[in-house]
Parts: C-alpha cells; structure tokens; sequence
C-alpha cells in the first residue's frame, strides 16, 4: 500500500509503518525537533500503537530509509495524530502534508468525526503548519496528563 507524495521529488513512498521501523522512526523524530520520551515513545509503546491501530501509522521513505513519521491513533471517537515529523533537511517538499492526508484519508473512511493533535507551546513552524492545512486551535479546553 504505497503512494508517491506530491512535490516531493525523488522517489518518495508512504507505506504503513511497521514495529522494524522503529530505529529510524526515532531518528526522524529527533532530529525533527520533537519531543521522544522514552517510556511513552518506546519499541513496546509503539508495537502497541500499531496493534491497535494497523491502518493510520505511516512512514515515508526514500529508497530504504526512513524521512518522515507520524502516528495516528483512534480512540473509538477521535482520532489522534501524534509525533508528525521529516527530517530537517527535507522539510517544505510536501512530505509532511502527505502523511497527514495520509492519516486524514484513513479517519474519513472509517466515518471518524473529528481529527486532534497537540503541538508544543514553542513549536511555533508545527502549529502555523497545521492551520495551513484547515486545524484550529481549541480555546475552550486545555489537555492535561497524568503520568502513572
């Protein structure tokens, strides 16, 4: 189940991401900016993402190496997207915009009614991506955590 994402040039894939991912996904990510946590980010939190949600976790990869990220995880009302991330020097190529249609396209077919993310307070690039691409930020709700 591969696509070619637009723009991007070269021979740029998305395909489902897999538990042998894992290594380069967080490379990806760190080198991304993002936050990697290894309790909430690690090989085990991970396999348990793709358990639970086989169709909305994708990678985009240019021959065999890993470029870009993101995890989408439905909750049974929402779907979340979490850790969006190409690397630095790819970045503006349209890659991360195809990932996200990616994980958007797999929310609509399974009638998902709303798509969520959070962004760090200081990702200021992350949150004026996302309003390009039609999210808005929620003013009525704050997002808490508790760690267990």
């Amino acid at each position: 189940d591969e696509t070619v994402a637009p723009k991007a040039g070269g021979d740029m894939r998305i395909r489902l991401m897999t538990i042998g991912d894992y290594d380069q996904v967080v490379v990806v990510w760190k080198a991304a900016g993002l936050k990697v946590d290894m309790v909430n980010d690690s090989k085990t939190a991970l396999a348990m993402i793709l358990a639970l949600n086989p169709s909305s976790c994708f990678v985009a990869y240019e021959e065999n190496k890993i470029i870009g990220a993101v995890l989408g995880a439905f909750n049974g009302k929402r779907l979340w997207i979490y850790h969006l991330g190409v690397l630095p020097e790819l970045q503006w190529r349209g890659i991360g915009k195809a990932l996200l249609a990616r994980v958007e396209g797999v929310a609509a077919e399974m009638g998902v009614p709303k798509v969520c993310l959070g962004v760090d307070v200081k990702n200021i690039r992350a949150l004026q991506f996302y309003v390009r691409k039609g999210y808005q930020v929620e003013r009525e709700a704050l997002w808490l955590y508790k760690s267990l």
